[in-house]
C-alpha cells in the first residue's frame, strides 16, 4: 500500500440549461406568490367581498 498515491478528484455535474431554467421558475413562483397572496387578501378591496361586513343579518332557528 503506497502513502503517497495521488487523489482523484470527483468527475464533475453536466449542468443542464432546461434544469436551470426550470429552477428559476420555480425560485421565482416560489418568492412572488407569497406576496401576491398576501398583497391580494389585505386588499380592501377583498374584505368588501365578504359576507362579514353585514353580520346583523343573521337568523338563528331553534
Amino acid at each position: 500500500m503506497e502513502s503517497h498515491s495521488p487523489v482523484e478528484e470527483p468527475p464533475q455535474k453536466a449542468s443542464n440549461p432546461l434544469y436551470n431554467l426550470l429552477g428559476s421558475i420555480i425560485a421565482a413562483i416560489t418568492l412572488v406568490l407569497p406576496i401576491y397572496i398576501t398583497s391580494h387578501y389585505s386588499s380592501s378591496s377583498a374584505l368588501t367581498n365578504t359576507s362579514l361586513s353585514n353580520p346583523g343579518t343573521v337568523t338563528v332557528q331553534r
